[in-house]
C-alpha cells in the first residue's frame, strides 16, 4: 500500500473535487461512515452506547461530526465536544455542524484551557448513564505542522487519561492528533488510539515515530479515483497481503540446506551481543544455515551462546577483524547466499580496510549496518561502487552521517 504526504494527500484531495466534481461533502461523509463501520467491527455495535466525538477546527472535526451523526441513526448516544465555536468552523465542516444542530445532537463547546476536569466528568457520567463504546479523536488531521499548546492540548489529555485509567477505546480520524503526518513525530503531546481509520491512503507518520500512538491501522476508501493516486507520484509503500503471498510457502520437506546459508562478518571486543542477536533473527526469519566470521579470541563467545549456528574464527587479531582476514573471509563466502556485514563490528582502522574490501570485491548480496555505515560514511566515494546488491539499514544517527545531515534533519 501506497503512503501520501500530506502534500500529496491535500493534492488528491483537491484534484478530486474541482477536477473530478466530487464534492467535499461526500469525501466526507463517506469518510465518516466508513469510520463507524470499522468501529463497529473492532468494538461492537454502537446502538445504545454513548459516542463521545472530540472535534477539532478543520475538516478532521468536519469527518467527527459525520460519525456523530450516523452513530445517532444508528442508535447510539453521540455526544460532540467541540473545540472552537461554531462561528469558527468553515465550509464542509460548517455545514455538517448545522446538520447535527438541526438533529438536535448534543454538544458542549470547550474552548478555553484549564477545563480537564470538566471534560472527564462530563464523560465518566455519560458512561454511568450509557457505556462509552468508544472515543473519537476528530481534532487534528494530516494537517497539523506546530506542536499543540493549550486547550487542545487538554482535549487530548483527557483522551489519554481516559483511555489509560478508565480502559475507553480511542479511534483516531485519519492520524491520532498530534502526530505530524510525514514524520510521526509528537508535536507537543498525541493522542493514544487503539484504532486508527486513515483514509485513501495511509500516511508516513502512521509506521515511523508513530507506531506506539496509532494502534490498529486500517484504510478506507472515501471516494478518491484510483487513477488519481496512480498519478500521483506517491513514493514510500507499506507489505500488504497480495505482496506478501508473492513468498512461495515453505514446503513441508525442507531442511536446513534448503533455505539458504548466510554468513555474519560481525562482532568485536564488548560488541559481540549485536552479532548474535543477528544470527538469531536470521535464523528466527528462517535462514536455513548461519555462520559467524569473528575475532579469534571471541570465538568462544559465539560457540557457548550459540548452539545453532556455526562460526569460523579468524586469526589476524584476538579483539576484532581486519583486513589480513580478507583471504579467510572470502574463502568462507564461497557456497554461502548472502553476508551481513557491520553489526557489532568497530571501526579500527584495520577493520575499516575490511570493509571497503567486503563492500567493493565481493558481490554476495550484503545487508550493510551499523559500524559498516559508519565506516563508509567516512569513505562516500566507495558508496556507489558496490560489487553486488546492498541494502542498507541505518538507525536516525547513521543515516544522518550517511547523509552528512544531522538526525534532527533525518527524523
Amino acid at each position: 500500500m501506497q503512503l501520501a504526504s500530506a502534500a500529496q494527500m491535500r493534492e488528491l484531495d483537491r484534484q478530486t473535487i474541482e477536477e473530478i466534481g466530487l464534492p467535499g461533502m461526500v469525501l466526507m461523509e463517506n469518510a465518516g461512515r466508513a469510520t463507524v463501520d470499522l468501529m463497529q467491527r473492532v468494538f461492537g455495535p454502537v446502538a445504545g452506547r454513548t459516542v463521545c466525538v472530540f472535534a477539532g477546527p478543520g475538516n478532521n472535526g468536519g469527518d467527527g461530526l459525520v460519525i456523530a451523526r450516523t452513530v445517532h441513526g444508528l442508535g447510539a448516544f453521540p455526544f460532540i465536544f467541540l473545540l472552537v465555536r461554531p462561528d469558527q468552523l468553515q465550509g464542509d465542516a460548517a455545514r455538517n455542524f448545522a446538520i447535527a444542530s438541526a438533529l438536535r445532537l448534543p454538544c458542549q463547546v470547550f474552548d478555553q484551557p484549564g477545563r480537564i476536569p470538566a471534560l472527564l466528568d462530563t464523560v465518566l457520567t455519560l458512561n454511568r448513564m450509557h457505556p462509552v463504546h468508544s472515543l473519537v479523536d476528530a481534532l487534528f488531521g494530516t494537517g497539523l505542522t506546530r506542536p499543540v499548546e493549550g486547550h487542545f492540548l487538554d482535549a487530548i489529555n483527557c483522551l489519554n487519561s481516559l483511555h489509560e485509567n478508565n480502559s475507553l477505546p480511542v479511534v483516531a480520524v485519519d492520524l491520532p492528533s498530534g502526530l505530524n503526518s510525514d514524520t510521526g513525530a509528537v508535536l507537543g503531546g498525541a493522542v493514544q488510539a487503539d484504532l486508527t481509520v486513515t483514509y485513501a491512503q495511509p500516511k508516513p507518520g502512521h509506521y515511523h515515530h508513530g507506531g506506539p500512538q496509532v494502534g490498529r491501522v486500517e484504510r478506507v476508501d472515501i471516494g478518491i479515483p484510483a487513477k488519481l493516486v496512480a498519478r500521483a507520484g506517491l513514493r514510500g509503500a507499506t507489505l500488504d497481503g497480495a505482496t506478501i503471498d508473492l513468498l512461495d510457502e515453505r514446503r513441508k520437506d525442507v531442511h536446513k540446506g534448503t533455505n539458504g546459508h548466510l554468513l555474519i562478518v560481525a562482532g568485536s571486543e564488548g560488541k559481540t551481543g549485536a552479532a548474535l542477536l543477528c544470527g538469531r533473527g536470521a535464523l528466527r526469519c528462517g535462514t536455513g544455515l548461519v555462520s559467524f566470521a569473528v575475532p579469534r579470541d571471541l570465538n568462544p563467545v559465539f560457540e557457548a551462546a550459540s548452539a545453532e549456528t556455526m562460526s569460523i574464527a579468524l586469526p589476524a587479531s584476538s579483539r576484532w577483524l581486519s583486513v589480513e582476514d580478507y583471504d579467510l573471509i572470502k574463502a568462507a563466502a564461497e557456497g554461502k547466499h548472502s553476508l551481513v556485514l557491520g553489526p557489532g563490528l568497530g571501526t579500527e582502522p584495520a577493520t575499516a580496510e575490511l570493509v571497503l574490501r567486503l563492500y567493493t570485491e565481493n558481490p554476495l548480496p550484503q545487508v550493510v549496518d551499523a559500524d559498516a555505515l559508519n565506516i563508509l560514511a567516512a569513505h562516500p566515494e566507495v558508496i556507489r561502487r558496490p560489487a553486488g546488491p546492498r541494502v542498507f539499514t541505518p538507525h536516525p544517527g547513521e543515516m544522518a552521517r550517511l547523509l552528512g545531515s544531522t538526525v534532527a534533519a533525518v527524523q
